[in-house]
């Protein structure tokens, strides 16, 4: 017997994932880690959020402006890793070049409904025109 966990980051799938590894029950976390001390197999999310802003901000680098993420809540701690490390990029790369000209501003929590993604996008833009990037750090945003 063992387990292999998805699960949100929730005190009670904390909870029980540690009750279970200490029965003596393997359980390796995939995608996320809602247990630190736990095995984990999966990617750095980290990181991935931090090449998804140097991809971005170059792509865009003749254009300033801002960005926003979509994601499906602040359940899952790779969406949060994720929106952690395209933010750091952004802020350490005005920081060392001395300009505001990318910035982050938002997360939004679509819970994975395209029409709440829609919503959030076109509330986002009528509060801050000068939106030129939208970064969707996980879940399904079909919108």
């Amino acid at each position: 017997q063992a387990l292999i966990v998805v699960a949100p980051d929730h005190a009670d799938v904390v909870t029980s994932v540690r009750k279970a590894a200490g029965l003596g029950i393997p359980v390796v976390q995939i995608m996320t880690r809602p247990a630190p001390e736990l095995p984990y197999v999966g990617i750095d999310n980290y990181a991935a959020g931090r090449t998804a802003a140097h991809y971005m901000s170059g792509m865009l680098a003749q254009r300033a402006g801002s960005f926003v993420a979509l994601c499906h809540s602040g359940a899952y701690e790779n969406h949060k890793e994720r929106i952690r490390g395209f933010s750091s990029y952004l802020a350490d790369k005005a920081s060392n070049e001395g300009s505001n000209e990318h910035r982050f501003i938002e997360v939004m929590f679509d819970l994975d409904d395209e029409h709440n993604a829609i919503e959030l996008l076109q509330a986002a833009l009528r509060r801050e025109p000068g939106i030129i990037g939208v970064y969707s750090a996980g879940g399904d945003n079909k919108g």
